[in-house]
C-alpha cells in the first residue's frame, strides 16, 4: 500500500482560486448593476423631459384652437399636477405665441407664429426655444 504524502504548501490553492473567481464575478455583477441603474435613471430622466415637450406642444395646439374660436385670445395660466402651463399671445394680424410649461424639474418652452387674413389662420412658424 502507497502512502501519499500531503503537501502543505498546496492545501490551500484550491480554496483561494476559488475566492478570486467569486470576487471576480462580484466586481463584474457589480459593474452591471451599476451601470443598469444608471442606464435607468437616463431613460426616465429622458422621458420626463419629453413628456414636458409633449405637453407644451399640446398646450400650443389648444392654443391655436382657441385663436382660431377667438382672434382676440390673449392667453393665460394653467396649473398641472406637478406644474403649470403659461400661454402668452401678442400681436394684432400677425400673432406671437409663446407657451412655457415648467412640468416638475422640466421646463420647456415653444414659439409659434399665426397670420390673420380675414377668416384664415396662417402659422408662420413653430419652434422649440431652448
Amino acid at each position: 500500500m502507497t502512502k501519499y504524502k500531503h503537501n502543505q504548501s498546496q492545501s490551500g490553492q484550491a480554496m483561494v482560486t476559488l475566492i478570486f473567481f467569486v470576487l471576480i464575478a462580484t466586481i463584474y455583477i457589480s459593474a452591471a448593476v451599476i451601470i443598469l441603474s444608471v442606464n435607468s435613471l437616463a431613460a426616465t430622466t429622458t422621458e420626463l423631459g419629453f413628456s414636458a415637450s409633449r405637453v407644451a406642444e399640446g398646450a400650443l395646439e389648444d392654443t391655436l384652437l382657441r385663436l382660431i374660436r377667438n382672434p382676440n385670445y390673449a392667453g393665460g395660466a394653467f396649473d398641472l399636477d406637478s406644474g403649470s402651463v403659461t400661454v402668452n399671445v401678442v400681436g394684432s394680424t400677425t400673432k406671437d405665441i409663446s407657451v412655457s410649461v415648467l412640468d416638475g424639474n422640466y421646463l420647456r418652452k415653444f414659439e409659434a407664429q399665426v397670420a390673420f387674413n380675414q377668416t384664415e389662420m396662417t402659422i408662420t412658424s413653430w419652434k422649440e426655444v431652448f
